[in-house]
């Protein structure tokens, strides 16, 4: 602020949200009243939003986080080319994963908008989400790399609105073998995951429920090909 002039300065975070959410042709007012005494010695910050004369509404969520995590194998080798989805508990909200500069444009023909592919490293990056810990974020596991199975694991995460702390958490229903990890000890404050990759059944831990529901699973498979034999050698004596 310079006597009575107001000066705004937008930065390439905030023009791409302004195309984004209102597009091309409109018009920006912006609209200040404040009273700064002369000893006033810090910035004084203010908080941007979008409106329209008809519907005036406070977009909350103008500071958007990433989330990070890791792709490895059983040996904590980084996997490449493993597909995961985000989706958002709001429908509303903005996701955007990463490599993405604009919401409209998908630029990764291999994957669609609301997914990401695990790099060389093992990193899979979502962009674009809301630090806002009543909001909530599914990541599910859609295609493992060549040479792995694909479990559909999944897991929640929550930003909170320093973007400092995720809340994570899973379940014995989406990830029954524990294949997706913290690697803090204190999930609650931990913004570190890994997700483990398996060559073959054999790899998977056999502990707790997820151990009794393979035993389950083999059975069944074991005393229906007991069925069939038996049925076969009875039709063949019967020949």
């Amino acid at each position: 602020m310079t006597g009575h002039t107001i000066t705004v300065q937008f930065t390439k975070n905030t023009l791409a949200k302004w195309q984004n959410y209102i597009g091309r042709g409109y018009a920006m007012r912006v609209s200040y009243d404040a009273v700064v005494t002369s000893d006033a010695t810090t910035q004084v910050d203010n908080e941007f939003y979008m409106s329209t004369l008809t519907d005036k509404k406070k977009y909350a969520h103008s500071v958007l986080a990433s989330l990070t995590f890791k792709k490895v194998d059983a040996s904590d080798k980084p996997l490449a080319g493993a597909r995961f989805k985000i989706e958002s508990s709001n429908r509303n909200q903005l996701v955007l994963p990463s490599g993405y500069a604009n919401a409209n444009t998908n630029r990764d023909a291999s994957c669609d908008p609301d997914e990401a592919i695990s790099k060389a490293d093992g990193t899979v990056t979502f962009d674009g989400l809301a630090q806002n810990p009543d909001v909530s974020y599914k990541i599910t596991e859609m295609a493992a790399p060549n040479g792995y199975i694909t479990l559909g694991l999944s897991f929640v995460v929550n930003i909170s609105n320093q973007g400092a702390k995720v809340v994570f958490g899973d379940s014995p229903t989406s990830d029954p073998y524990g294949l997706v990890k913290p690697t803090s000890p204190d999930t609650d404050v931990s913004n570190e995951l890994t997700v483990e990759n398996v060559h073959s059944i054999a790899q998977l831990p056999f502990t707790g429920g997820a151990g009794i529901a393979f035993m389950v699973v083999i059975a069944a498979l074991l005393g229906t090909a007991g069925v069939i034999v038996v049925v076969r050698s009875r039709r063949n004596a019967t020949v």
